[in-house]
């Protein structure tokens, strides 16, 4: 589904005249379509070539005023532009996805394109063309075309600076199949015969799936400018082309419908037709088929943008979801980052406080070490108040002892003392006082025995 602008710059391009350029490295065509019963039509066309010393793609905004005076000069409409970028800058590759929606095509390719522009370092403008799919199947394939983001931005400034305003950039040489879309032929192979290249276009239903260019072969001295390329070579390449599309494709009885376009297709129809091969002669006219392939897509454009027809290229508008899809997408975009952003700061408040907590933790060890050495300088004078304390602890009181002896000792009439002696009084677990004397009766040294056990 196209936006509300696509579908504005692409009503420009109904039912009145357009201006189609078919953007060269050496000039451009300027050619003035107008329609009429469905049909595109080219009313006038010219060539301009370049100005010497001027690179359109260096020089944007000189090219763009430049455009803009042979615009005025020949009375060119430039209401609505369409702009067909040299073929030797568009690439296309056809793609196996997934069978998902066509809502959900534009945002699977994007990320890919996105993740190979970033491996590449060369970021590209990109549309696509999607393949009928059939039921039952669980692939489904798109033409993938790209071309360089400086191209376009290059032709976007110059558009810009002649004053246009409703933009179309897309590729000529692949729209040729528009040209001959009533044709119903499954498979068909355009041979571009061209002065600068011979390109050899697989389309299936209607649609590019695979081609290959090579220069144009010299012109001979016999006058046939492809007299050194055989049809055996052409069908070389176009059973390469073929072998290169899906099996599901290609059933047994499937015929290949050949069409000659360029320049030189007249001498395509005769080295093919000496081979026995019907060849149908489509234009001899390069320019004029690819500004009418152009034409031809913008019309359809314009009459079914509802829809979404399947021969539209456009580089400034490639095929995305359904902006209501795309709506709630951004909706489910902005929930996710809001709640990643709140789970972001709970996790930076966590790690605040973690490196709070660290920073704490480390001065208490800091200050930890700082007291150790307190600590062991201090251990000798504990070890010697310890000694001290222990020996005063476990010293034997001398004066008590002697003291507590005397209050159990017979009177002085019944006891004669002859020794008293002090016995390991310090550093000894169990110090010991010794008494020798003569006692007036046995009773005495048992009396005197059982008060000294009592108090002890």
């Amino acid at each position: 589904m196209l936006s509300n602008s696509a579908t504005t710059t692409y009503r420009r391009f109904d039912n009145r005249p357009f201006l189609v350029l078919d953007w060269m490295t050496t000039g451009v065509v300027l050619s003035e379509v107008s329609t009429c019963g469905g049909q595109a039509k080219v009313s006038r066309s010219c060539y301009e070539p370049w100005p010497a010393g001027l690179d359109p793609f260096t020089a944007p905004e000189a090219t763009g005023q430049f455009l803009k005076s042979v615009c005025n000069a020949g009375r060119f409409p430039t209401s609505a532009v369409a702009v067909s970028v040299p073929r030797r800058d568009v690439s296309f590759k056809l793609m196996e996805l997934p069978n998902v929606s066509d809502n959900e095509l534009g945002p699977m390719l994007s990320l890919q394109i996105e993740s190979r522009a970033q491996a590449n370092s060369q970021p590209v403008a990109w549309d696509i063309l999607p393949h009928v799919v059939p039921q039952s199947v669980t692939n489904r394939h798109v033409t993938l075309i790209t071309v360089s983001t400086s191209v376009i931005q290059a032709i976007q400034q110059s558009a810009a600076s002649a004053g246009w305003s409703h933009l179309v950039i897309t590729s000529g040489d692949l729209l040729i199949p528009c040209v001959n879309s009533q044709k119903s032929q499954e498979w068909t192979l355009y041979i571009q015969a061209n002065r600068a290249k011979l390109e050899l276009l697989l389309c299936h239903n209607g649609l590019p799936v695979a081609g290959q260019a090579t220069a144009m072969p010299t012109q001979s001295q016999d006058g046939h400018v492809l007299s050194s390329l055989n049809a055996s070579a052409l069908q070389s390449t176009a059973a390469r082309l073929m072998a290169s599309c899906p099996p599901e494709w290609k059933a047994a009885d499937s015929s290949v419908s050949v069409i000659a376009c360029g320049t030189f297709a007249e001498e395509v129809v005769r080295v093919l037709g000496d081979a026995g091969i019907n060849v149908s002669l489509l234009s001899s006219d390069e320019r004029s088929l690819r500004v009418l392939g152009v034409a031809q897509s913008l019309m359809k454009q314009s009459a079914e943008s509802r829809s979404t027809p399947s021969c539209r290229i456009d580089f400034l508008r490639p095929r995305s979801a359904d902006p209501r899809t795309a709506a709630r997408k951004r909706r489910g975009i902005r929930l996710t980052l809001i709640a990643s952003a709140i789970v972001g700061c709970g996790i930076m408040a966590i790690w605040s406080e973690y490196r709070s907590l660290q920073q704490q933790l480390a001065e208490v060890d800091t200050q930890r070490q700082q007291m150790q050495q307190y600590v062991d300088r201090g251990k000798d004078v504990v070890g010697q108040w310890e000694y001290v304390s222990r020996w005063q602890r476990d010293t034997l009181a001398v004066n008590q002892e002697i003291a507590a002896l005397t209050e159990v000792l017979p009177s002085r009439e019944r006891l004669i003392l002859t020794r008293l002696q002090l016995e390991n009084p310090v550093d000894a677990e169990n110090g010991m006082l010794r008494v020798d004397g003569l006692c007036e009766d046995v009773e005495d040294v048992l009396t005197m025995n059982a008060a000294i056990l009592e108090k002890s």
